[in-house]
Formats: C-alpha cells, sequence, structure tokens
C-alpha cells in the first residue's frame, strides 16, 4: 500500500530533519529548505500535504502556500507559525491558502494526528473528484453515487466536527488568554487562563464588552477603550503589544501585553480576536534588575576605592575615586585612549614579576592584583594597588577592577623602614657603649688604684715631689671619667628631656653658642666669620645650642698649628634645600672616616685631642631629632667642612 506524501519546507535543517525522522515511518517524506526547493518538489511529485514554516528567508510560508494553492489546489496545506505571526495566520485564513495552523513548539502526536486529517481530507477531495467524475460518465448509477456522496459528507461533518473540537480544546488549554469579540465589541468568547487571570465566572463576562466588566480594574481605561473604538470603526486593523495594568476581581495587580485583529470571515462577519499575556512576573523581575543595578551603581560610585571598567583601549565607566586619586576630572579621563593615559600618568611598575613586565609592553595590565606608582594631575607621585580581572561587557572583552590609593601605607613603609634601620644604628651604639663602659671607664679606675698605691708607697717614704705628681694624675684620671659620665648623661637625655620646639631666628641660637666658646676662642685666636642672614627656625632652641657647641668646639680642637685659625658660620642650598654650616681651616678629616667619626666613641686615633668621642654622636642624633641630617667634607690638611639641614623630614619624636 502506497503512503501518503507529505512535503516539509523550513529553512532550519534540524526540524527537516527531526519531522523526516518522526513522520517517514507512516508517511512518504519529501523535505526542502526553501520555498523555491519546495515548489519544485510540488511540481515533481504528487503531494498530499504541505507543512510550511512562516518565516523563512526569501519567500515566507503564506507566500509558498499560495504559489503552491495555484500549482496544486488540492495539496491540504498547514502552517508552522509561532505567536507572533497572527497577522500572517489570520492573513492566509482570509484567502483560503491554508487548510490550519499549527503553533510553535507543538506536541508530536497533535502533529501526527493533524497530518493524518490532513491526508484523509486530500484523498477524500481526490476520491470525491474521480466520484463525480465517474458520476457524469455512469448517470444511470446517479443513486449509489448520491448514497456514497451521503455517506462522504456525513464523514466530513464529523471531520469538521471532531476539527471544532480539537481548536476548541486548543482555545481553552493555551496558556495565554484568549478573547473573541463581535464587531461592537462584546464578548462572544472567553479561554479559560483569562478566566483564572480575571478570576471570574464565563456567565458573567459573555455578551458584556471588555472594558466594562464588573470588578475589573483598568489604570488606563481611556486608552484600552480608544484602541478598540478604531477597531470596531475600522480605523485600524489590528493593534500590537500594548501593555495594560489591571486588578482582577480579587484586587490582585497585573501588568497585561494584549494584541488585537479586526477579522472577516468567509460569511461576511467580522470579528475581533484578542491574545493576552501575563507579563507581571516579567515586569517585576525587570523592576527588581534594574533596582540591583542602581544599587551597585551606588555602591560604585560612592565607594572610597576606584572603580573601574576599560575595554577598547578607554575607560567606559569609572567612579569619582579615580579622578579624585589621579587629580584629573573624570570627563577628561573618559576621553582619553591607553597612550594618552599612560603620557599622561607616566605610570611606573613596583615590585612585578617578569612575566608582568612583559605584558606591559604590550601595552596591557596584568590581572590580580599589583602596584604600581604614577604622577597625578598635581605633579605628585601616587603609589596604586590595582586589582582586577578580565570579563565580557556588552558583548567584548573588557577589563573591570578597583584602585586603592597606598601611597600613605608606602610611607609607613618607609618610616618603618627607616625606624628599624635607626633601631640597628641604636644596637650598635649600645654595644659600643656596653664596651665602653667595660673599657673606657676601667682605664681611669686602673689609673686611680695604681697612682693611690704609688701615693701609699711615696708618702711613707715622705717624697713630696712624687706625691704631688701622684695626687696629679688620680685628679687628672677622675676628671677625664668625671667628662666621659657627664657625656654618656647628655646622650641618654636627648629625646627624653625635651622644650617645646618655637619659632626663633637662628642667629640667636648661634650667639648662645658662641658665648659659651668664647674663652677658647679668644684663647687660640680665632677668627669668626659669620655670613648672614639665616633666616627663622622652629626649633628647641637649647638642643640646637648644644649642637652649635659641639661643632665650635670640635673645630677648635682639632684646628692643629694654623697659625691664622679661622671658623666660618653661615647657610647655603643643595638640591633646593637649605643648610647650615661650620667651616675651619683645621687639620682636616681622611674622607675614610667621614661616616665612622659620627658612631658613637669613635675617635681617629692618629689625631690627638682631648675628647670622649660623644661629642659629634649628640650632635647627630640632635640633628635627627629635628628631621634633618648631617655631613662632612674635607681632606687632611685643608680644614673640615660640617653641613646639617633642619625640618627636611617628619621628626622621629616630639621635640
Amino acid at each position: 500500500m502506497l503512503m501518503n506524501r507529505v512535503l516539509i519546507v523550513d529553512d532550519e535543517e534540524e526540524i527537516l530533519r527531526s519531522l523526516n525522522n518522526f513522520l517517514k515511518e507512516e508517511f512518504t517524506v519529501f523535505t526542502a529548505n526553501s520555498g523555491e526547493k519546495g515548489l519544485k518538489i510540488l511540481n515533481e511529485h504528487d503531494i498530499h500535504v504541505i507543512i510550511a514554516d512562516q518565516r523563512m528567508p526569501g519567500m515566507t510560508g503564506t507566500e509558498f502556500l499560495s504559489r503552491a494553492k495555484d500549482i496544486s489546489p488540492d495539496t491540504i496545506r498547514i502552517l508552522l507559525t509561532g505567536y507572533s505571526d497572527v497577522d500572517a495566520i489570520i492573513d492566509a485564513i482570509n484567502r483560503g491558502e491554508i487548510y490550519r495552523y499549527v503553533s510553535k513548539p507543538w506536541y508530536p502526536e497533535t502533529l501526527q494526528r493533524e497530518l493524518r486529517e490532513a491526508c484523509d481530507r486530500y484523498n477524500l477531495t481526490i476520491e470525491n473528484r474521480k466520484l463525480q467524475a465517474k458520476l457524469n460518465e455512469l448517470n444511470q448509477k446517479l443513486k449509489e453515487k448520491v448514497k456514497f456522496r451521503t455517506r462522504e459528507l456525513k464523514k466530513t461533518r464529523i471531520v469538521q466536527k471532531q476539527t471544532e473540537v480539537k481548536y476548541r480544546k486548543l482555545f481553552n488549554t493555551a496558556s495565554e488568554g484568549f478573547l473573541i469579540l463581535d464587531h461592537s465589541g462584546r464578548i462572544l468568547d472567553v479561554n479559560e487562563a483569562l478566566l483564572q487571570l480575571l478570576a471570574m465566572k464565563r456567565s458573567s463576562i459573555l455578551k458584556q464588552k471588555f472594558w466594562r466588566l464588573t470588578n475589573l480594574k483598568v489604570t488606563n481605561l481611556t486608552g484600552l477603550i480608544q484602541n478598540f473604538r478604531d477597531l470596531i470603526h475600522e480605523k485600524r486593523s489590528n493593534f500590537k503589544q500594548m501593555t495594560l495594568e489591571v486588578y482582577n476581581s480579587l484586587n490582585s495587580r497585573f501588568i497585561l501585553d494584549y494584541h488585537a485583529n479586526l477579522v472577516s470571515t468567509k460569511s461576511g462577519l467580522k470579528l475581533i480576536f484578542v491574545a493576552i499575556r501575563d507579563m507581571t512576573s516579567y515586569k517585576k523581575a525587570t523592576d527588581n534588575l534594574k533596582e540591583s543595578e542602581e544599587k551597585f551603581r551606588n555602591l560604585a560610585e560612592y565607594s572610597l576605592q576606584g572603580i573601574f571598567i576599560f575595554q577598547n583601549n578607554h575607560f567606559v565607566y569609572l567612579n569619582d575615586m579615580i579622578s579624585q586619586i589621579a587629580e584629573i576630572p573624570k570627563t577628561e579621563l573618559l576621553k582619553m585612549d591607553q597612550t594618552q593615559l599612560i603620557q599622561k600618568l607616566k605610570p611606573t611598575p613596583y615590585h612585578w614579576s617578569a612575566k608582568d613586565l612583559e605584558s606591559l609592553t604590550t601595552g596591557i595590565l596584568p590581572e590580580g592584583r599589583f602596584e604600581m606608582s604614577i604622577i597625578n594631575g598635581l605633579g605628585e607621585k601616587v603609589f596604586l594597588e590595582i586589582i582586577q580581572h578580565s570579563l565580557n561587557y556588552q558583548g567584548s572583552p573588557a577589563f573591570q577592577g578597583a584602585i586603592i590609593d597606598i601611597t600613605k601605607r608606602k610611607e609607613h613603609e618607609k618610616e618603618r623602614e627607616e625606624l628599624l634601620n635607626e633601631l640597628s644604628n641604636r644596637n650598635g651604639e649600645l654595644e659600643r657603649f656596653v664596651y665602653t663602659v667595660s673599657h673606657d671607664l676601667k682605664t681611669p679606675l686602673v689609673t686611680v688604684k695604681g697612682f693611690a698605691g704609688l701615693l701609699e708607697q711615696d708618702i711613707k717614704k715622705n717624697d713630696v715631689t712624687n706625691i704631688s705628681s701622684d695626687i696629679y694624675h688620680i685628679n687628672r684620671a677622675c676628671d677625664r671619667m668625671q667628662k666621659l659620665i657627664q657625656d654618656l648623661l647628655e646622650l641618654s637625655r636627648i629625646g627624653r628631656l625635651v622644650n617645646p620646639p618655637e619659632d626663633i631666628e637662628f642667629e640667636e641660637i648661634l650667639n648662645d653658642a658662641l658665648e659659651q666658646v668664647q674663652s677658647m676662642v679668644e684663647k687660640n685666636g680665632i677668627k669668626i666669620i659669620i655670613n648672614r642672614p639665616f633666616g627663622i627656625v622652629k626649633v628647641d632652641r637649647q638642643r640646637i645650642a648644644e649642637a652649635m657647641i659641639n661643632l665650635l668646639t670640635n673645630a677648635i680642637k682639632f684646628m692643629g698649628n694654623n697659625q691664622n685659625p679661622t671658623i666660618e658660620i653661615g647657610t647655603g642650598l643643595l638640591d633646593e634645600t637649605k643648610y647650615f654650616y661650620v667651616k675651619d681651616n683645621g687639620i682636616g678629616i681622611n674622607p675614610k672616616y667621614f661616616q665612622k667619626i659620627f658612631n658613637l666613641f669613635e675617635q681617629i686615633k692618629t689625631i690627638h685631642a682631648e675628647g670622649t668621642g660623644v661629642g659629634l654622636t649628640i650632635v647627630k642624633r640632635i640633628i635627627e631629632l629635628h628631621g634633618g641630617r648631617i655631613w662632612v667634607e674635607s681632606e687632611i690638611g685643608k680644614g673640615s667642612l660640617f653641613c646639617f639641614t633642619l625640618g627636611e623630614k617628619k621628626n622621629r619624636y616630639d621635640i
């Protein structure tokens, strides 16, 4: 037995394969992926049923079925369509180009039944034509043919009734709401989905106008009435995707999208077909998404970190904090491309790996966490910590990240390192201090003890001359011990016994120091040269005077046998930083001792001068406590130049 022939036309190969596999056991299936190929198959084969998709490139389903009707009028035509193709369906129905339509997605069993009925219909049509021809040829068998025709018509009525039942089932089981109105706008039919949504009974709806339903509240009632009046008075044939806010009989709120079309039946009756979709959940989800986006945008905008999205060599988003960090207006940053940003900000990597540095050569910052420095719009160096990762932004690759200003942290780290270095130096001084206590203080005691023993012997001998010498050496050893102890006590007081800083002319401090060393200056015939002015400084007056006394005393002690001893005091500039100096024309210092002379208890053994080796250590400590630094420039036989600054850095201690 020959199987019924079915032609499937669809531009999606997957659908063609699926339908072919599903139907091939019961039907002879032909497939075409375009209307043109479908027409060619129709010309070459006797096709019983055509199934065509509405949406195809080139020739639409309705256009194809219209041409197929001209080629093979008896072939049953079925249109596959989606919800948005209502206009095309109505147009195809009105022109009689389709037998029926099947909505996507379809149920395989339903489609199979539809095809069987369509094939039955086709076979009946062909059979009727054959019977009619035979009736013309065999008029004598009219009675038998009439009976046969009657039976066939009865079958047709059964099929029509079955079809109506199926359409009714489809109408009532659809998830979308459907209304059928007459030309005046009164409701002729309504499906179950809409009844449930409106929470109303069918009897309370039929024969009423949709916009006048009891217990139905419509927020935009005027617009709704006007739309339907335009259809009733045929000012338009349809309207699409209108939004409506409705409160049903239970006072539940719904957001609805509704489509309406004016349809003319074969009998000339005009009906309004309305499809309604519940968009409440979708609208709520959309509103929640907008609210969520707004919350995250506010978090980003007011974050204490800089937030950015970088795409196609530009910032596509950045918050105000980045503008504050860079000291450049946000509008200006958004206009700059990557090259301009690099030229403007001069980024410098900070502790990057070789791999990260290599990525920078291609103009790409590494992913993850890294540090770098920039020069902001005010010309200041700013250290940044950047955390970034790649993402897909609006369909294209991009980078999203956060920027943290860590300049203060870097300053604290630097201060910490300086404190650690200073602590290390203090530990070194402590070691030398312990050595001095055990060695340098021991030496005078040994001297005292030794000469005390000699003194005892000389007294017994009544040797007056040696007794005086013994007493002299004992007193001298005691004086040295007293001086050493006094210097140690003075050094220990620095940083603990303090005076509040005050604004004072430096020359006043210098005068205090010169007054203290005046007798030494006159005794050694030293000429003092003062290069004014000095300016005002904010310091502990007593401490700085003490430092100047030590520097002046040091210059006097190491003047040597100079016939014209001179000490010069003044100021200068080094890299735009003001410094003070004490210059002498004494014996000078070998450069290899420049650092050593500032260490505790360090004395140059080749130079014979009174002292404990604490003086310059005290000066260095005082200067550093005032945020400054001290250094020496000298050559053997050409004098020494001691220079120091004040307030160059933040003071380490309260001064």
